[in-house]
């Protein structure tokens, strides 16, 4: 959720959106706090939005307010996932991180997303996953193969960092983890 700040009008119960807080979207009242209904701009920010900068910022901005319990009403998640493919890499790291601390109402899409094989996509969505540590039996195969020679060596050092943080709970993998800091 996004705080709003505040400014007390000398009665302590009213409280008043600055000029910029208004831009965001709907407010809605709960729990004494007035918060902004942001996932709806976020998310367009992120699909289609010129500057880069900007997608990447509003990217890290969803992941702090995550989904409301209520659902992903504005296809949050779906917008993070379509940042995953930005061809800005600041931009799929914002989203890679959003994603990351949204946790487990993404991992259903991000599973889907492991599915289309090879390429950026299924690149980004195993890293998110990793780093949730989320499921081993699908995760670990896939960090495997991106250890392997004749992959680019950022992707090869990652695989590797995120294998270790799998380690301590599965040593089987240990082996190949060792073969793979030799290389």
């Amino acid at each position: 959720r996004v705080r709003l700040l505040d400014r007390e009008l000398g009665d302590a119960e009213e409280r008043v959106l600055l000029p910029h807080q208004r831009d965001v979207g709907a407010v809605q009242r709960g729990d004494d706090l007035e918060v902004p209904l942001a996932g709806e701009h976020l998310a367009r920010t992120i699909r289609g939005d010129l500057v880069a900068e900007r997608r990447k910022w509003a990217a890290w901005a969803a992941g702090e307010i995550k989904v409301p319990a209520t659902g992903d009403q504005f296809k949050l998640i779906d917008a993070l996932l379509l940042a995953l493919l930005d061809e800005e890499e600041s931009v799929c790291r914002g989203a890679h991180g959003a994603l990351a601390r949204i946790g487990e109402p993404a991992l259903p899409k991000l599973r889907d997303m492991l599915k289309l094989g090879e390429g950026e996509a299924p690149y980004w969505a195993v890293r998110v996953m990793a780093r949730m540590k989320a499921d081993p039996q699908d995760v670990i195969p896939r960090l495997i193969e991106l250890t392997r020679p004749g992959k680019r060596s950022v992707e090869r050092g990652t695989a590797i960092e995120l294998l270790g943080e799998y380690a301590p709970h599965h040593p089987e993998m240990i082996p190949t983890l060792l073969r793979a800091l030799g290389d």
